[in-house]
């Protein structure tokens, strides 16, 4: 058995032979191979001397971080509590090991009385009980400085907490500190941000799961596994958990786990890696104490697909139980008793879900259509996916929303063909969804969006109430679609700050709807500065189109055309079609009929005969009578109506003009009993 074992990359060899030189100089026994094939898996002796090491030195470089090979036997010793990390050229280990501090070993060139090699043995003599052959320091030798080693595991972490100091890896050019914790964020007067004991012991973020399958094909996959845990652990009360997009966030960036953290204002981090091969699943997940990158628990799951449910659900429960959230039969009901146990149907629907997530990024191209194949599929082994059926609504909606048309290719067993099949299977859908529903909160969610889309207001109220307050308060996961539009509309203004403040502002910073829909309620109720308050907000955080969007009618509202012409010349998330709606705002203000005229003309030309654009600039030129016309003749279906209100809740009728309605929407606005948005008919100025 050797005492050391050595990871590295093929690219590395030359240098990894002197550290194995060395060590063996110094008495230890080392077992590498340097003939390790990129991609193979493990052989029998591999993982046989793997296994006996009492110490498994990972050598990180900028190849080896890339390596499948090096990152399963990392894992491997770091869930053994045998693994200790160097950086043989700066490099920053990968996620997932960021949280074991890392010796930065760039500038050792074989010296074995260079301080930090000094200090490795002592490491290594402490782990195999060995007395080293140390070699006998220099007469003009230096004092050794605390070295940067921590090996996986709570033995050898409280061991190594005992014999050496902590030394931060930083990135290349940084000079490395011995803070034992990174120095707090600061703000622009250089005060120290938020200091981590005010955070509840109990607040966890749970990062991306790594995608480590041979053929890098499973993003799709360790995303969605990692969403399930998540939204496991927020149907429990007693947890504060950073929502999805604010854990995503952090994908893919090189960020250490102490500042994502501080940022998301957790006190723990959970990361993962996925590993498919077929058949086959490698799953590793831990909890990280952030402020001092201790392990709380950490575990490796090897099985098949047919265990990912055991899996997901072991993952989600042991990290609860070791926030010490006591879990009695109805609290392990609420955090697993939803989704589906097919294991092909959960494997279709995240496969839909990604790609869907993908369209909506651009909206271009049929992945939203292709998206529906996926969910298609994933019911047809699975009758009872509610949450699949929902989303696959979700293009139809679009399509009446002007963003989609329908597609030339069968979709599983529907086949939509003209605006009635589209309406038909659309309330099919969702009838579907609410009928297999599992919990209130979701019913209530499924069921708002199908009124909603029904062209039959007279329950929207009724059910939009009863919503707002139970979403405000609820811990599943939050369904967008037209459940706040629906509030907005209401007038619910209340409610809506309450959930985007309480459950997902303090959860979900990175969230860009938040600000959006925040600015929106306050342009709606007439509260300029507020709209213009949560704008910023929106731009430092998490800025996106809608952002520009809300900002531009914000601006509209006030009648500030300098400040929306600037706003057209310099914003690059602008839209073309939105710019030149702006332009005819800026030249409405002005008193440039001319211009504005234009204007109009050119946004009905160029942006598919667009009847809203056109009957807006109608408004905005005077003529409220002609803009009237024109909605009635264009939309004489509730359902498209329906859709036209959308835009009335995201404020682009704001600005006084008296924009008028289509019959069918101020029908529908009667059912419902609600009231015409004030910023449409007062300037605010």
């Amino acid at each position: 058995m050797a005492d050391i074992f050595i990871s590295y990359a093929s690219e590395d060899r030359q240098r990894v032979e002197k550290i194995a030189s060395a060590l063996e100089d110094a008495g230890f026994s080392v077992w590498w191979d340097r003939k390790i094939a990129s991609g193979a898996e493990f052989s029998s002796d591999i993982e046989q001397a793997l296994r006996e090491a009492s110490v498994a030195l990972v050598v990180w470089s900028k190849a080896s971080t890339e390596s499948h090979w090096v990152k399963d036997e990392a894992v491997y010793a770091r869930d053994h509590g045998k693994l200790c990390p160097i950086s043989l050229d700066g490099t920053a280990p990968p996620m997932g090991f960021r949280q074991i501090q890392c010796a930065d070993f760039s500038s050792w060139r074989g010296n074995v009385q260079d301080p930090a090699f000094r200090e490795l043995l002592d490491v290594f003599t402490a782990r195999t009980g060995e007395s080293a052959a140390r070699p006998a320091p220099s007469l003009d030798a230096k004092p050794s400085r605390p070295f940067p080693f921590a090996l996986a595991g709570a033995g050898a972490a409280a061991l190594l907490a005992f014999i050496l100091g902590v030394v931060f890896l930083r990135g290349p050019g940084e000079t490395p500190t011995s803070q034992t914790q990174p120095l707090a964020a600061t703000n622009e007067q250089g005060n120290a941000g938020a200091d981590t004991a005010v955070r509840s012991d109990k607040s966890v973020a749970v990062l991306p799961f790594i995608d480590l399958s041979p053929n890098k094909d499973q993003e799709y996959f360790s995303d969605g596994l990692t969403e399930e845990i998540l939204n496991s652990l927020a149907r429990l009360p007693e947890l504060k958990v950073t929502a999805r997009t604010s854990a995503f966030y952090f994908k893919g960036k090189d960020i250490p786990v102490p500042e994502i953290a501080e940022t998301l204002e957790v006190k723990n981090i959970v990361e993962g890696s996925v590993r498919r091969a077929g058949n086959r699943l490698r799953i590793t997940a831990q909890l990280i104490r952030a402020e001092d990158g201790i392990h709380l628990w950490s575990d490796t799951y090897d099985g098949t697909l047919n265990d990912i449910f055991d899996v997901q659900e072991a993952i989600a429960e042991n990290i609860a139980t070791t926030l010490e959230v006591y879990l009695d039969a109805d609290a392990r009901e609420a955090m697993f008793a939803h989704g589906t146990r097919d294991v092909e149907a959960f494997d279709h629907y995240l496969r839909g879900r990604a790609q869907q997530a993908e369209w909506h990024d651009h909206y271009e191209g049929d992945g939203i259509w292709r998206a529906n194949q996926s969910f298609a599929k994933a019911v047809e082994r699975d009758p009872t996916m509610a949450r699949a059926y929902f989303h696959m609504a979700d293009p139809y909606a679009h399509y009446f929303n002007a963003n989609v048309s329908f597609p030339d290719f069968e979709i599983g067993v529907w086949t939509p063909t003209n605006d009635q099949k589209m309406r038909d299977q659309m309330m099919r859908l969702l009838d579907l969804a609410l009928e297999h529903a599992n919990d209130r909160e979701t019913k209530l969610q499924f069921e708002l969006n199908r009124i909603f889309l029904s062209g039959d207001w007279r329950r929207l109220r009724t059910v939009g109430e009863e919503f707002g307050r139970i979403a405000a308060e609820g811990t599943g996961p939050f369904e967008w679609m037209w459940g706040p539009t629906v509030l907005l509309l209401l007038g619910e203004h209340e409610s809506l700050e309450r959930i985007m403040t309480r459950r997902v502002q303090e959860n979900d910073i990175f969230n860009s709807y938040t600000y959006v829909y925040l600015a929106r309620n306050e342009l709606l109720q007439g509260n300029i500065e507020g709209a213009f308050d949560h704008i910023a907000e929106g731009r430092a955080n998490a800025p996106v189109s809608s952002i520009s969007e809300v900002q531009s009618h914000t601006l509209f509202a006030a009648r500030r055309s300098d400040d929306l012409r600037a706003l057209i010349d310099s914003d690059v998330l602008m839209s073309d079609y939105l710019k030149n709606y702006n332009q005819l705002r800026v030249a409405a203000i002005d008193g440039d009929r001319e211009e504005a005229k234009e204007r109009e003309q050119q946004g009905f030309s160029t942006f598919q005969k667009d009847f809203a654009f056109a009957a807006a600039n109608l408004s905005i030129l005077g003529e409220r009578e002609a803009a009237r016309a024109l909605l009635n003749d264009a939309f004489p279906d509730p359902l498209r109506a329906s859709m036209l209100a959308v835009s009335v809740a995201n404020g682009w009728f704001c600005g006084g003009y008296g924009h008028p309605l289509p019959e069918t929407l101020e029908q529908r606005f009667r059912e419902a009993q609600i009231e015409r948005p004030a910023c449409m008919d007062t300037v605010y100025q």
